[in-house]
């Protein structure tokens, strides 16, 4: 069990990182007015990358799941891609919560 949670020691939660919700809110509205920007300044199709980030913002509404805030979250360590490190420190925060 110590060697597992060495190996997730990267997986802890900092408080200078701002919440997955926010930094999912961030990326979509900067993918936006990027894709805004792009289609009026260089071509006009470039307006698909607006389209592309509402859709994902109504589907992930719709399902109440965000394929970009598990990306998110996995690259700042707020989740792991090994779900043995989710479940650890799941059990190790239940546990120091307890005490």
């Amino acid at each position: 069990m110590n060697s597992q949670k060495e190996n997730c020691e990267t997986y802890s939660d900092s408080p200078k990182v701002p919440s997955i919700e926010r930094q999912v809110r961030i990326a979509a509205g900067s993918l936006v007015l990027i894709g805004i920007a792009l289609a009026y300044v260089v071509f006009p199709p470039f307006i698909w990358i607006s389209i592309v980030a509402a859709l994902g913002m109504i589907l992930s509404g719709l399902t109440n799941s965000c394929a970009l805030g598990m990306l998110i979250g996995i690259g700042d360590g707020h989740i792991s891609p090994d779900r043995s490190c989710n479940r650890l420190r799941l059990r190790l925060h239940n546990h120091s919560a307890s005490h």
